[in-house]
């Protein structure tokens, strides 16, 4: 599995030989930069991935779907999720659909309802292999966090976890971190972005875990491991000046 740096948005891949999922996209900018173009198809052609099985979009902001046509078009995509109603191929991710992929079980753990496609309406996907728990979490905010609580308690549990909203302040409330509990948390947000994400106080309420930011490490590599999990991070290669996101200092 790999936490993508795309900036300001969000794109996890998951793979296995030729096959993939891919969850979010990234964002695709007014001037015609995008991350489908400069980050997501080049990683799919170098794996050679030739399919994407599914194709889960959390929810309909910009940051998160918007390179969904272009990958629709580039490549064969066999499901696609959505809370977001884009048209008649998209199924409505709802809380209780559960299929396995490539020995992995994937649960979508939220919403409820389809909604409108806004923040607490985003796919919540869980990702289990029966030893290990990987958690996508969306954009989900205080309120979806909190009925997610009174829904799984301690399901919720999990190893990794990609923290809600970038790391933002109304998102990783104290109950929702207890419950994960996770090891390891990918914050995905863009370098030095204008929200500040992830938010300080976020960091600290995840003080337990170690912590990615993908702005800062570049792309995180997860693998399974006896121990667990097994993770890298792009800018921990390289040359001094890529490692450790210290290169601006």
């Amino acid at each position: 599995l790999r936490v993508l740096d795309v900036g300001q948005g969000l794109a996890v891949l998951i793979t296995r030989g030729e096959r993939g999922i891919l969850f979010d996209t990234g964002d695709r900018y007014p001037g015609g930069y995008n991350m489908a173009d400069a980050v997501i198809l080049p990683l799919l052609n170098r794996l050679d991935v030739r399919v994407l099985d599914y194709l889960v979009i959390s929810h309909k902001d910009r940051d998160h779907a918007g390179n969904r046509r272009a990958i629709l078009q580039a490549l064969p995509v066999r499901h696609e999720l959505s809370s977001f109603d884009f048209g008649r191929f998209t199924t409505l991710c709802r809380r209780g659909q559960q299929w396995r992929w490539q020995g992995l079980e994937m649960a979508v753990l939220w919403p409820q309802q389809p909604g409108g496609g806004h923040n607490n309406d985003g796919c919540v996907l869980q990702i289990r292999d029966g030893e290990r728990r990987i958690l996508l979490s969306a954009d989900i905010e205080r309120q979806a966090e909190q009925r997610l609580l009174a829904l799984e308690g301690e399901g919720l549990a999990s190893t990794l976890l990609v923290s809600p909203h970038h790391g933002s302040r109304t998102s990783s409330t104290a109950p929702f971190v207890a419950a994960v509990a996770p090891r390891y948390v990918v914050h995905s947000a863009g370098f030095m972005n204008q929200w500040g994400f992830p938010r300080p106080e976020v960091v600290a309420r995840y003080r337990e875990a170690q912590q990615w930011v993908t702005g800062l490490d570049g792309e995180i590599l997860v693998e399974p491991a006896a121990d667990g999990l097994r993770i890298s991070a792009e800018r921990e290669q390289g040359p001094w000046f890529r490692r450790n996101g210290d290169w601006w200092r």
